[in-house]
C-alpha cells in the first residue's frame, strides 16, 4: 500500500506484506526508477501484468526493475480520495503467472479500500494522540509554573465558570480548586460590596472583559472569602483567546492589606 507524496514524485509505502521467503517491497518508488508506472498511477490508470513480457516497450526500467526482484506476474491499482490520487495498491506474485481478470481487480480494489481507510483511521489516531500529549504536557507546565507565583491566578469560561486556580489564590480565598470548579467565580468571591449591597456580575468590570476584549490593569477592589470576611485586593484580568476569539479570562490578583495597612500608618504619624 503506497502512499503519493504532497509533491507527487514519490509512492513511499505505508504498509507491506510478504509471504515467507519473498522480500519485502522497497521503501519507496520515484519517476526517476519506475517512471512509466508512477505516470500509470498518476493518470489513474490500472497496471495488470500477467507477465513480464507484456509490458510496453516505454516500461523497459519497470521490466529490469521487476525481473531483478523475481517478479512473475503485478497488478497496481491506484487509490483515490476524495477525487485526487491518493497512492496506489500493488499485488505481485513471485512462484506463478496470474490473469487479472475484472471480477479479481475489483476484490482486489476492495482491499485497497479497506486497507487505506484502516490505515488513515490509525494515522488520525496516532496525530490525535499527540496532540493530546502536547496538550497534556503544556497544561502541566502551566500548572508547576502557577502552583510557585506568590500572587493569586484563576481562570474563568466564557460563562464565567471557574476552570483553574492555584494554591495562592486557594489560601487567600479559603476555598480549594475543588471547591469552586465549575462554578460561578462572582456568586463565591465577588458578589457584595463592602456596604452590604449586592455586586450583580453584569456590573462586574472583571467578566466584562468577556465581552469587550479589553484588558485590566492595576485595578482596586475587594474580594470575599470562604468565611465572608472581605480583603482589599489589586487585580489584572486579561481575555483567554483561542484562533482569535475569546474563550475566557485569567485574573491575577495580589492581597492588598499590608499596603493599605501601611499607608494609614504613615497617615496617623503624620
Amino acid at each position: 500500500l503506497l502512499e503519493l507524496t504532497a509533491t507527487a514524485s514519490e509512492l513511499v509505502v505505508a504498509y507491506s506484506w510478504s509471504s515467507a521467503g519473498v522480500a519485502n517491497a522497497a521503501a519507496k518508488n520515484t519517476k526517476e526508477t519506475v517512471p512509466w508506472w508512477m505516470g500509470q498511477v498518476l493518470s489513474g490508470d490500472v497496471s495488470l501484468i500477467a507477465r513480464l513480457d507484456d509490458l510496453p516497450s516505454e516500461a523497459a526500467a519497470e521490466k529490469e526493475y521487476l525481473r531483478e526482484r523475481g517478479v512473475a506476474s503485478a497488478a497496481s491499482i491506484p487509490l483515490r480520495v476524495a477525487g485526487e490520487i491518493a497512492g496506489a495498491i500493488t499485488f505481485i506474485t513471485v512462484r506463478r503467472h496470474v490473469s487479472w481478470d475484472a471480477e479479481l481487480v475489483g476484490q482486489l480494489r476492495a482491499i485497497g479500500d479497506i486497507l487505506w481507510n484502516a490505515l488513515k483511521r490509525h494515522q488520525a489516531m496516532q496525530a490525535l494522540l499527540a496532540t493530546q500529549r502536547i496538550v497534556a504536557e503544556r497544561e502541566e507546565r502551566f500548572r508547576l509554573a502557577m502552583n510557585n507565583v506568590a500572587s493569586g491566578l484563576y481562570t474563568l469560561d466564557l460563562q464565567g465558570l471557574v476552570t483553574y486556580m492555584n494554591p495562592a489564590a486557594e489560601a487567600m480565598f479559603g476555598w480549594t480548586m475543588g471547591d469552586l470548579l465549575g462554578k460561578r467565580m462572582h456568586e463565591m468571591t465577588h458578589y457584595m460590596h463592602p456596604d452590604g449591597t449586592p455586586f450583580p456580575a453584569e456590573d462586574c468590570p472583571g467578566l466584562q472583559v468577556l465581552q469587550e476584549g479589553i484588558e485590566l490593569r492595576e485595578r482596586s477592589d475587594v474580594f470575599i472569602r470562604k468565611d465572608g470576611a472581605f480583603f482589599p485586593v489589586v487585580y489584572n484580568v486579561s481575555p483567554l483567546r483561542r484562533d482569535g476569539a475569546i474563550v475566557g479570562i485569567v485574573v491575577g490578583f495580589r492581597d492588598d492589606t499590608q499596603r493599605q495597612e501601611a499607608e494609614r500608618a504613615i497617615r496617623n504619624s503624620e
